[in-house]
Order: C-alpha cells, then sequence, then structure tokens
C-alpha cells in the first residue's frame, strides 16, 4: 500500500469561535482523485488551505510526504507549496499589471523553470482564451478570468493539484473540457483534491467526500 501524500488528523477549524470542521481524518495517497462535496460556507475552501499548507489548523496534525507540518516555517511551507503545489481558489486574483500569458508564466517562475510557451498555448487553445494572449484582465470576462486562472494552476507539472471550485463562472462545454484535462492529468500520475457543489458535473471514477456539519464523511 503506497504511503499517502498527506494526512489529516483530528483537525479542527474554528471562525468566530464555532467550528467549522472538526475531527476531521484524511490521507491522500499519489494519484488520488478527491472530490469534496457541499454546499457553500460549510468550510471546504478552509479543508483546502489547509492541505495546500497555507492556512493552520486550530486542532489536529498535518503530515505532509512524511514531515510533521511545523506551520511556523513560514519558509518551508512556501518551497513546499511552489515545488509541489498547483492551485486554485475562489476570488484568486490575478495580478492587473501582467497580461494572461504573463500571469500564467509565473507558475513556472515559482519552480525556477523558464515558461513553456507551447503548453501554455496548448491549454489557451483548448479553453478557448488564446485571444487574451496579450490582455490584461480589466478586460476579461468572469468565466475567461477563471480560465486563466485554472490554467495558471494545470501548468509547470504539478505534482498536486488543489482546485476550490473550478466550474464556478464556466459553462457546461467549459467544464466538460476542464473534466477532461483533469482525467488526463489524473491519468498521468498527477494527485486531484477538489471541490464543488455542481453535483451534475462531479468526474467520474473518483473518491468523493461530503462536508457537512463540520465532519468530512465519504460520499454513500
Amino acid at each position: 500500500m503506497k504511503q499517502p501524500l498527506i494526512t489529516l488528523k483530528d483537525i479542527g477549524k474554528k471562525y468566530g469561535g464555532e467550528y467549522i470542521l472538526k475531527n476531521v481524518d484524511l490521507d491522500i495517497v499519489e494519484g488520488d482523485y478527491i472530490v469534496i462535496m457541499g454546499r457553500s460556507g460549510v468550510g471546504k475552501t478552509s479543508l483546502l488551505r489547509i492541505i495546500s499548507l497555507l492556512t493552520p489548523p486550530d486542532e489536529g496534525k498535518v503530515v505532509f510526504m512524511g514531515e510533521s507540518v511545523n506551520w511556523g516555517d513560514e519558509a518551508w511551507r512556501a518551497e513546499m507549496r511552489a515545488r509541489y503545489f498547483g492551485t486554485l481558489y475562489q476570488g484568486e486574483i490575478l495580478i492587473s499589471t501582467l497580461t494572461a500569458y504573463e500571469n500564467i508564466a509565473l507558475a513556472y517562475r515559482v519552480k525556477n523553470r523558464y515558461p513553456n510557451t507551447e503548453e501554455i498555448k496548448s491549454y489557451m487553445e483548448r479553453l478557448n482564451v488564446s485571444h487574451l494572449w496579450s490582455r490584461y484582465p480589466e478586460s476579461y470576462s468572469a468565466g475567461e478570468y477563471r480560465r486563466i486562472g485554472i490554467i495558471r494552476a494545470l501548468v509547470a507539472d504539478p505534482k498536486i493539484l488543489v482546485l476550490d471550485e473550478p466550474y464556478a463562472n464556466l459553462s457546461s462545454d467549459y467544464i466538460q473540457t476542464i473534466n477532461q484535462i483533469l482525467q488526463e492529468k489524473n491519468q498521468r500520475g498527477t494527485t486531484i483534491i477538489m471541490t464543488t457543489t455542481a453535483l451534475d458535473h462531479k468526474p467520474k471514477n473518483t473518491k468523493t467526500y461530503i462536508l457537512r456539519d463540520t465532519k468530512l464523511e465519504p460520499a454513500p
């Protein structure tokens, strides 16, 4: 049996003195495709931020690649995120002074890699945003903005993809394309953890969990 990439043990998180996560356990194994479902406001984003080493829990322990996470070591956490993760969060802001290409290329630069222009072109063509190559974020529609953010998460071969509501502001056609891309990435070994409220669009052949009433449980 594979050793988990990430283990959450007895995780608790509070906001305003109230638990939004409590006694959450989860093992994430290399190659997993995990979908976390639940209505808006139940703590899905908070859980993803803990998984991707951004936000410390109030209780419990996170083990990343066999090492217990020291939440006080910000430099180590930043290095791990840059080296291993591609992320997309709700409300994530593109840099307004950079073009679409330049915003996407940041994913390579944080990994100390030269941008792969052909890879960027390919994803932009598949998600119909090639016309934004040299344009700035203020000119994008909400759906275009989201697709550029998704592409930035996908490029530069992340070992782990963490995607918060990737279907937001997207039509069914684009959701289908994104699911196809994610299946391709997963088949090549990328570990994927995503949240969604869109029950009808959930990818097939995934490990599915439901977050409700502070608890994370396998979906029936």
